[in-house]
C-alpha cells in the first residue's frame, strides 16, 4: 500500500475516533465502528490476509447495527438508559475541555511512538496502535452512555488487532473470525446493557 494512502486511512482513523470523545449524538456513536472497521481493514490489508478488509467491514456492519438497535429498537419512555447524561465532575466542562484531553492525549500518543514503540512496528502503526487504545480508554472511563463505552471497548480490541496484523500474527482466517467473534459479543453485550433501566411497579 502507498505510504500517502496509509497515511491519508491513518487521519481519518484518528479524526474519526477523536470526534466520538467530543460529539454527543449517539447516532454517530453507533454508526462509527462500521467506519472505523473498514479503514481498520485497509490499514492493515497490506500484512494481512486478503479478505482482511472485507471481513472487518462486515464485522463492522454487523456492531453497528447492533447498537443502532440498541439505541433506537425500544421506546424511549421505559426509563433511562444506564451511563445517560450525568454530571462526571470535572469531565462535564464541556467541548473545550475534552479538546485539551484529545491534544495531550495526542501530544502523549506521538512521544511513546517514536520513544517506546511497540516492539518492531514503524511509526505510523505504532502511533494508530497507541492512538486507539487511548481514545478507547477515554471513551470507557468517562461514556455518556453504554453505546460510547461499548465503543471504547471496541477501539481498544480493533488496536490490538492492527498491532497484531503488523507483527504478522494473523495467519489463519481462524484468527480472524475469532476477532469478529469477540467484537460482535461484546456489541451483544452492550447493546443487552443500553435496555431502558425500568422501575419495578407494585
Amino acid at each position: 500500500m502507498p505510504a500517502i494512502v496509509q497515511d491519508a486511512i491513518t487521519i481519518a482513523m484518528m479524526a474519526g475516533t477523536g470526534s466520538l470523545f467530543l460529539v454527543k449524538d449517539p447516532r454517530w456513536a453507533a454508526s462509527a465502528p462500521f467506519f472505523l472497521f473498514l479503514l481498520g481493514g485497509l490499514f492493515v490489508a497490506s500484512s494481512a490476509l486478503p479478505g482482511t478488509a472485507l471481513t472487518l467491514a462486515l464485522t463492522g456492519a454487523v456492531v453497528s447495527s447492533i447498537l443502532w438497535l440498541s439505541d433506537y429498537g425500544l421506546p424511549s419512555d421505559r426509563g433511562q438508559r444506564l451511563f445517560d447524561e450525568t454530571d462526571w465532575g470535572l469531565w462535564g466542562l464541556g467541548a473545550v475541555f475534552r479538546l485539551s484531553v484529545l491534544l495531550m492525549a495526542l501530544a502523549g500518543v506521538y512521544g511513546l511512538a517514536l520513544t517506546a514503540p511497540f516492539v518492531e512496528l514503524p511509526f505510523i502503526p505504532n502511533a494508530l496502535w497507541y492512538w486507539l487504545l487511548a481514545i478507547g480508554a477515554l471513551l470507557i472511563s468517562h461514556p455518556r452512555y453504554t453505546v460510547s463505552a461499548g465503543v471504547g471497548l471496541l477501539l481498544v480490541h480493533l488496536g490490538f488487532y492492527v498491532a497484531f496484523s503488523f507483527l504478522g500474527g494473523n495467519s489463519s482466517y481462524w484468527f480472524l473470525a475469532l476477532h469478529s467473534l469477540v467484537d460482535i459479543t461484546i456489541a451483544l453485550a452492550v447493546a443487552y446493557l443500553a435496555v431502558p433501566v425500568t422501575e419495578a411497579t407494585g
